[in-house]
């Protein structure tokens, strides 16, 4: 689900049409996690705590929760540089890059397209802050880096498993128990497999892998 808020004009006349107070960011908060089992409240409330403690304006949020769709990523990220093209926010606050973006190279183009637009990005857990060249060039690594530390856990876990693999470890749940002689019986006697896998109380399809070895 996107939620999402916005008004329009030019980057180079920002500064002029600008209401209130310039030196008061206004802010448009990326909030995202990738499945309806994640929760964005604790991404909330760090990025809530942060912009209040700079007396920031949020004027727009951005909350993406269980979307792992690239159509629907590419739908929000195109949203939000809508938004700061049209100038309804200089600013794009999330908590952290790994959360936001679904690849390092998406990262990188997104800061690219957004600073183009006159808007800083702001990531809270990463430290970085786009206002200045070396927030930008922090940012981009910063993504960069996480991307790599992603791959780097992954290649270690297929290693792993290789390695237990040729040890002759078997991988994965051990197999239930279950006593097939009983569960003949009573189907034997009529019951159904569904029936008896609940007596049993295990799921009705492992019931029947376990008559068809056993056959």
């Amino acid at each position: 689900m996107l939620a999402t808020v916005g008004g329009r004009s030019r980057a180079l006349r920002a500064a002029f049409e600008r209401p209130g107070d310039p030196s008061v960011r206004r802010v448009a908060i990326w909030l995202r996690v990738s499945t309806e089992d994640q929760k964005l409240d604790s991404q909330k409330l760090a990025v809530d705590r942060y912009v209040r403690a700079r007396g920031w304006q949020v004027v727009n949020h951005f909350h993406e929760q269980g979307v792992g769709g690239a159509a629907q990523y590419r739908k929000a990220v195109g949203e939000i540089l809508d938004g700061a093209r049209r100038r309804h926010f200089d600013t794009v606050v999330i908590f952290r890059g790994d959360r936001s973006f679904r690849t390092a190279g998406k990262g990188c183009m997104f800061i690219d397209e957004l600073i183009a637009t006159g808007c800083t990005f702001v990531s809270i857990e990463d430290g970085i802050d786009t206002s200045t060249p070396a927030g930008e060039l922090m940012a981009k690594m910063a993504i960069l880096m996480a991307e790599w530390e992603r791959k780097a856990i992954r290649a270690r876990v297929r290693a792993g498993l290789e390695a237990a693999r040729r040890r002759g470890i078997k991988l994965g749940r051990p197999r239930r128990a279950i006593d097939v002689a009983r569960a003949r019986k009573l189907i034997k006697s009529g019951q159904s497999i569904r029936a008896t896998a609940r007596e049993l109380g295990v799921p009705h399809r492992t019931l029947r892998r376990a008559l068809q070895r056993q056959a």
